[in-house]
């Protein structure tokens, strides 16, 4: 009976497959303005995919035009050393474009799908570049160059271009082409078909082309083909790179609560890791949100379009996530009961009455423009959801109204600092005279 007891209750898990995102152009430097793809950027992600127990599989779900054969290189190495290592196969998914570059990356896979339409090919080297010395010519400028080395203004663009220095690029070009060449060879091998010089002369083809060429092996989208291979249950991590709190996003809010230098409950921040932490809240979603909420970590894009479907959905959201919240802020208070001052920084906090009588609210004050502009620099921002939000929202005008002090959000450090002092010298002044 015993037995039979353990039997009965046993439950087995789902299988688990982590996906890694491979988005951009190809370089070894990123900037704020544009993401791009290194080794540097992506290796926490991979590693953390192929560190997971259970794991499956590892989906790479690649959208790159190209960029550096270095990167290319140094990540497809990489793949394949972890692969290696935790014995786990690799699945590649090319989606707008695999190319270049982007195709490199998806050679390192086990195997390669992708959507009939995709742009799947590029196996060559490209440079580009553009000669100013006729321009120089043409409005009178000289330019003054000393070097030590022959061959050290080669290509120089604002100098007559010379055939050796075309011959010393072709041949660059050429070892690196033989360098990619070899990789697809020894990755793809007898899967290729088709005339060689075809298929490595630079060219692309879409996805449904790619299949007959061999540089693919099959069509799919990546959650109907690990659903088929690993069943309808299979769960999918996506493997998402840390963000960076900017103190500049939107009303500055955070940034001025940081700034009090006191134990702090960041409501957003508490949501996120929600979001990507607690299988529980997933399930709950999965459940009511069946067609929008169907991987996890919960990716804010299905809820966007979930929230935009229907009003609904919003207030069936709401309702999970405020109790969450509600129970973490307990746990926070509690836990910081004996500090001097605790900061609260939570939106909707006076419509969803979280704020008690005694509570010093405080009125972070931003101009609109400059609200708008920074909400704009957060990935997926969407003026639907911002102004879907606003509906729920009390007014600005009731906000300041009972809020205790305002600060005047210039966007500075030094501004905020000065606020914030001003602030706590007040409090702490009433205090003692009481």
């Amino acid at each position: 009976m015993g037995f039979f007891s353990s039997l009965l209750f046993w439950r087995r898990k789902a299988p688990i497959v982590p996906v890694v995102r491979l988005s951009g152009v190809i370089a070894a430097q990123q900037s704020l303005a544009r993401r791009g793809l290194s080794l540097e950027a992506v290796e926490p992600q991979l590693k953390k995919a192929f560190s997971m127990k259970r794991a499956k599989a590892v989906v790479l779900l690649i959208n790159s035009p190209g960029g550096s054969p270095v990167q290319s290189s140094l990540i497809g190495n990489r793949i394949r050393q972890l692969a290696g290592q935790s014995d786990i196969p690799v699945i590649a998914f090319c989606e707008d474009v695999a190319a270049s570059g982007g195709y490199w990356l998806a050679a390192a896979a086990d195997e390669i799908f992708a959507n009939p339409a995709s742009v799947v090919g590029s196996i060559g080297v490209l440079w580009a570049g553009f000669g100013f010395d006729k321009l120089l010519d043409r409005i009178g400028v000289d330019r003054r160059v000393y070097t030590a080395g022959e061959a050290k203004v080669t290509l120089d663009p604002f100098q007559p271009e010379r055939e050796e220095d075309v011959a010393r690029l072709k041949s660059l070009q050429v070892d690196i082409h033989e360098q990619f060449i070899a990789h697809i060879e020894a990755r793809r091998g007898s899967r290729l078909k088709g005339d060689r010089k075809d298929l490595f002369s630079g060219a692309f083809w879409t996805g449904q082309r790619a299949l007959d060429l061999g540089l693919v092996d099959g069509i799919g989208d990546y959650r109907q083909v690990i659903a088929d291979r690993f069943g309808a249950q299979t769960e999918f991590l996506m493997i998402e790179p840390k963000r960076k709190l900017l103190s500049h996003i939107g009303s500055g809010k955070s940034y001025v609560a940081k700034s009090f230098g006191h134990p702090v409950f960041n409501a957003d921040h508490e949501v996120s890791k929600l979001y990507q932490k607690n299988r529980t809240v997933y399930k709950k979603f999965k459940k009511i949100l069946p067609d929008y909420v169907y991987e996890f970590p919960i990716d804010k894009i299905q809820l966007s379009k979930a929230i935009l479907a229907n009003n609904s959905n919003l207030k069936k959201i709401i309702k999970i996530v405020h109790k969450e919240i509600r129970n973490k802020l307990r746990i926070f208070i509690s836990k910081n009961r004996n500090k001097k001052f605790i900061i609260l920084d939570i939106p909707l906090l006076l419509e969803n009455k979280i704020n008690k009588k005694k509570d010093i609210l405080i009125f972070v004050d931003s101009k609109k423009n400059d609200i708008l502009r920074n909400l704009k620099k957060r990935k997926n921002f969407n003026f639907k959801i911002l102004n879907k939000f606003k509906k729920i929202q009390l007014s600005l005008a009731y906000k300041k109204k009972k809020s205790r002090f305002i600060i005047k959000n210039k966007f500075t450090k030094k501004s905020v600092t000065y606020e914030v002092k001003k602030i706590l010298k007040t409090i702490e002044y009433e205090r003692s005279s009481s």
